[in-house]
């Protein structure tokens, strides 16, 4: 059984959890009204350094790293990558295996004014109306998660109620299923969530095949800014740094470099 295989087993049980009447009570409340969320995607397109924007992530840990950060202050970190230059804010979520919690996120939205993303498994429409919730501004659909027809509603759930969606690959196959979401931001996920190898070049090779309307994403396995011009140079509008961040003393001035 694959990493992810265990993780989606996981979610099952965790949604199995969730109060399921008072989540849909939820969802028609946020039908009914229009509650205020930060432009995401647009975001993106505001590039600091006339290049690229940056998604700082805040990830305590990981299944194949373990402990990324042991002094770690989701609140500190956000005002340090804000600070920084960075355009969003990515915020892992998951217990079990990123260390993570769904405090992060009203927390970090008390002190920062980025957009965020909520960096969680989703399986289950429940999930997407938890995330609006807690404050998210934008979910990730991992295409190779789920079948086309559960990411299809997932989506459909997140654009009703005002979320923006992040459809997420890591081949050409999920690629090409793209092709059935409205959702307009593609990120390249460098990391195989099967086996938790990273190769940046998994970026280089799906580019050529996204169509220029789209707003790529490249995530995983980036730290140097050379990367990351080099990439920008080939389409990739913005980039999902969290690791190589999270290890710094200096988050504020290590993000900065990666813009200056």
């Amino acid at each position: 059984m694959s990493i992810l295989d265990k993780i989606k087993l996981t979610k099952m049980r965790e949604v199995r959890a969730l109060n399921k009447n008072q989540l849909e009570h939820d969802r028609l409340n946020f039908l009914k009204s229009s509650p205020k969320k930060l432009p995401f995607e647009d975001s993106l397109k505001e590039p600091r350094n006339n290049i690229y924007t940056l998604i700082t992530e805040i990830k305590k840990a990981s299944p194949s790293k373990g402990i990324i950060r042991e002094d770690f202050n989701p609140r500190e970190l956000a005002i340090s990558y804000e600070k920084g230059g960075a355009s969003c804010l990515s915020v892992l979520t998951d217990e079990n295996y990123f260390k993570g919690s769904n405090e992060y996120i009203p927390q970090i939205k008390d002190v920062v004014s980025l957009p965020i993303l909520r960096k969680e498994f989703m399986i289950d429409p429940l999930q997407v109306i938890e995330s609006k919730n807690l404050g998210a501004d934008c979910i990730l659909i991992i295409i190779g998660m789920n079948s086309i027809k559960e990411n299809k509603l997932i989506e459909s759930t997140a654009l009703d109620i005002g979320l923006e969606c992040i459809l997420e690959v890591h081949s050409l196959e999920e690629l090409e299923a793209t092709k059935h979401f409205s959702s307009n931001i593609i990120g390249i996920n460098n990391r195989d969530l099967n086996t938790f190898i990273t190769d940046t070049d998994t970026t280089i090779k799906l580019l050529p095949h996204i169509p220029k309307n789209k707003t790529i994403i490249s995530e995983s396995g980036l730290s140097k800014k050379g990367e990351l011009e080099r990439l920008a140079e080939l389409g990739v509008s913005s980039f999902l740094v969290g690791e190589s961040l999270m290890k710094q003393n200096n988050v504020e001035k290590a993000t900065k470099s990666l813009l200056e």
